[in-house]
């Protein structure tokens, strides 16, 4: 399914505009991850951020369900 960036397209297409979502329910991925590399080759991600929508919700681990449904 859409995560991440699409969510957030959608998300404020839906809310800011009133734009229907038409498909199926969203990821979730609410967050935002850092990676960083070290002289080692060893590498590290972590989470620096967490994004909300235009009316402040947090679809982490929900997702966004569309209003009309399709496969």
């Amino acid at each position: 399914g859409t995560a991440s960036a699409g969510e957030i397209m959608a998300a404020a297409l839906h809310q800011s505009a009133g734009i229907p979502l038409v498909g199926e329910k969203t990821f979730g991925k609410g967050t935002v991850q850092t990676a960083e590399s070290f002289k080692d080759t060893s590498s590290v991600k972590y989470t620096t951020a967490k994004w909300l929508t235009p009316d402040g919700s947090w679809i982490h681990e929900k997702g966004i369900e569309p209003q009309i449904k399709a496969e």
